[in-house]
């Protein structure tokens, strides 16, 4: 394949541009008529800016449905929802959801409903790692309306997940169970770092290190594996204690280190045969430190 002509080249970086130019200029006019309460240029500017950019179906979708600007019509309002791009914009699949369960615009189907409901959580599961805000969020989203029964439903249930760690914890596990270039990956890694670190999760801050020792984020796991090890997490003591002997680490002391390994021994996650192998690299000193700082209480993170 050759390269392409320079002049061609040159025609069709100056066409983007000259369309991203274009784009940017009809926002600004549609921003200024928003503010302005311009209705007549509202009109005008909004389906061509869908045209350019998808993501205004969503606003478009709202005027039909609320009247603003545009008279109020259920069918093009699901129309412009069902354009919308919904990994990006879940709101659309919500408000979609509303119209299908109340029969506005399109025969009531309460399944198609719950469809849609199930549908839009999944992306906005994907997008939140704090799920005692998907009720507020969901009400906003659907203009302080009651929230639909079928989608209450389903709500309570993520809603749940916040008053058990270990439940949430099994949730993300459950997300990182797709492979690692996956919005799913991503949105588990990231509630088990809120799990962690907000919720003072001692088990989810030890999975959490080891998916980013995996990730090759040394750093950042050995700081997870650190205050997962100092809340109490045996199998994280375990883990730091051994990172010291096996050379894979210059941040801690030996002392600390045996320490560690020595709370592990306790909860039964290191053996007595690992503890004696690596008895025999300290000093007696060290050994008598180590065993001074294990029989103490961790102290408060």
């Amino acid at each position: 394949m050759g390269f392409l002509n320079p002049i061609v080249f040159f025609l069709i970086i100056f066409l983007s541009w000259g369309n991203t130019a274009n784009a940017q200029s009809l926002q600004n006019e549609f921003q200024k008529a928003v503010e302005t309460n311009n209705c007549h240029e509202v009109k005008r500017l909004l389906p061509e800016l869908a045209k350019i950019d998808s993501g205004y179906y969503l606003s478009l979708g709202h005027r039909y449905k609320t009247g603003l600007c545009f008279p109020q019509n259920y069918q093009k309002a699901i129309e412009a929802y069902s354009k919308a791009p919904h990994q990006t914009h879940p709101w659309a699949l919500y408000q979609l959801g509303f119209l299908h369960e109340y029969g506005k615009g399109v025969a009531r189907n309460t399944q198609k409903a719950i469809d849609f409901y199930k549908r839009g959580l999944q992306q906005t599961i994907l997008k939140t790692v704090d799920f005692s805000l998907l009720r507020p969020n969901l009400q906003v989203i659907l203009e302080v309306e009651p929230l639909p029964i079928e989608l209450d439903k389903l709500v309570q249930k993520y809603e749940s997940l916040e008053d058990d760690h270990d439940q949430k914890l099994a949730f993300a596990l459950d997300y990182l169970d797709n492979t690692p270039n996956s919005k799913k990956f991503k949105a588990g890694v990231k509630l088990l770092k809120h799990l962690a670190y907000i919720n003072q999760h001692a088990k989810s801050a030890y999975h959490y290190a080891l998916y980013q020792y995996e990730q090759n984020a040394i750093d950042e796991g050995f700081y997870a594996l650190a205050f997962s090890a100092l809340m109490g997490d045996a199998n994280a003591q375990a883990k730091i204690g051994h990172l010291e002997f096996q050379g894979k680490t210059p941040s801690l002391n030996r002392v600390f280190s045996y320490s560690m390994l020595l709370r592990a021994h306790a909860a039964g996650t290191v053996s007595s045969q690992e503890l004696s192998d690596v008895r025999k690299k300290l000093l007696p000193e060290e050994i008598e430190w180590a065993e001074e700082k294990a029989a103490n209480p961790l102290p408060p993170f």
